[in-house]
């Protein structure tokens, strides 16, 4: 498991990066898929309903990182999971 300053701090980039229109989303993007057996089932969870959010509004960034989102969206869900996590955990419902 990451540190909680990890944590924090890639919380903070994510927060950073998501409705961004910029390269960093990428960069973002792979650091959370790398860290993702790390990353906190809270912190992972969040990201879901964060990134679930930004797509249904339309503050996803352009069409190139909202598709970028949603890769990354699939794979948290796919760790969350295998961690034994329901849906409704994941979703927030």
């Amino acid at each position: 498991m990451m540190t909680l300053d990890q944590d924090i701090t890639i919380g903070c980039a994510f927060r950073y990066a998501l409705g961004r229109m910029t390269y960093v989303v990428d960069s973002v993007c792979n650091e959370i898929e790398r860290q993702a057996l790390s990353i906190s089932t809270k912190t992972l969870a969040r990201f879901v309903r964060e990134i679930g959010d930004a797509i249904k509004e339309k503050h996803a960034g352009m069409e190139m990182d909202e598709q970028r989102w949603l890769k990354t969206r699939a794979i948290i869900i796919a760790e969350l999971k295998r961690r034994g996590i329901d849906e409704n955990t994941i979703f927030g419902h």
